[in-house]
This record gives C-alpha cells, structure tokens and sequence, in this order.
C-alpha cells in the first residue's frame, strides 16, 4: 500500500544521500583537511538538534491528535 511506497522512497532517499556524502566529504577533504570536515559535522548535529527542539512543539501538538 502507501505506507510501503512512502517507506520505499524514504530508503531510496537515504541511501542515496549517504552515496553524495560519502563522495562530498571525501572531496572536501582532500580540498581542506579532515578536521575541517568532523568541523562541519559538528556543526551539522548542533543545527539538526536545533531544527528538532524549534520542531517539538509542532510534533507535540500533532501527536496529541491521534493519543488524546
């Protein structure tokens, strides 16, 4: 069903983005350094965690429709 197509293109999606990661940080590797890169990685989790705190609220509100 949908569930199994949505669950389908979200795989795909990933592994995808882990092939144009593993490509990109390797190249910008060799341009900077690694630290540059684990630098970047940092600076990746700090924005991710920050989307998902501003993003909590929103979820709350949305899950406390289906769990009243």
């Amino acid at each position: 069903g949908k569930t199994g197509t949505i669950s389908g293109i979200i795989n795909s999606l990933a592994a995808f983005g882990i092939v144009i990661a593993n490509y990109g940080f390797g190249s910008l590797s060799d341009i900077f350094s690694w630290t540059a890169i684990i630098y970047i990685w940092a600076a990746l989790i700090i924005l991710r965690l920050l989307f998902m705190f501003l993003a909590l609220p929103l979820w709350n509100r949305f899950a406390s429709k289906f769990n009243p």
